[in-house]
């Protein structure tokens, strides 16, 4: 009954088992060679903390960290570009960043391996709010690194 509830992820190059996709995902990387990190330190600058929103692109950027939404103020030239950002827009995100303890990390240089550690620490240090915004932030910081052949 219980494997019912919880169906297990099977590796098909080991047979290894897993109840969750994505320690499934990490482990056949593992396979292949290349182990996923995601260190903190890797976000180097303030618009990597940012992407644009799916609903309103070129005009709305959203916070990785929390899924605040900032309006770029400056009207495109041409009806369709994306809406360029002033001093004022980039001075109002660095602000909200630095709520967020952005940049720097405390000193903390951990290399997270795995993605829901990743996430904690963003709960935890940065006042982070997990959602689907949260995606573009542990892209920016995935690192994919090659096993050591032994």
């Amino acid at each position: 009954m219980e494997e019912e509830r919880h169906p297990k992820c099977i590796c098909s190059d080991c047979g290894a088992t897993f109840t969750a996709a994505n320690e499934l995902e990490t482990h056949q990387n593992w396979h292949e060679g290349v182990r996923r990190t995601w260190p903190c330190i890797a976000l180097t600058s303030f618009d990597e903390a940012f992407h644009e929103s799916r609903v309103w692109p070129g005009v709305i950027d959203i916070c990785g960290f929390c899924g605040r939404g900032f309006r770029r103020s400056i009207r495109p030239i041409t009806v369709g570009d994306p809406r360029p950002m002033s001093e004022t827009d980039w001075e109002e995100r660095i602000r909200h960043l630095e709520m967020h303890s952005f940049p720097g990390c405390g000193g903390n240089t951990s290399n997270y391996q795995w993605a829901a550690n990743f996430r904690d620490h963003i709960v935890f240090h940065h006042s982070g709010i997990i959602g689907v915004w949260t995606d573009a932030l542990e892209a920016a910081c995935s690192q994919g690194l090659q096993r050591p052949q032994n």
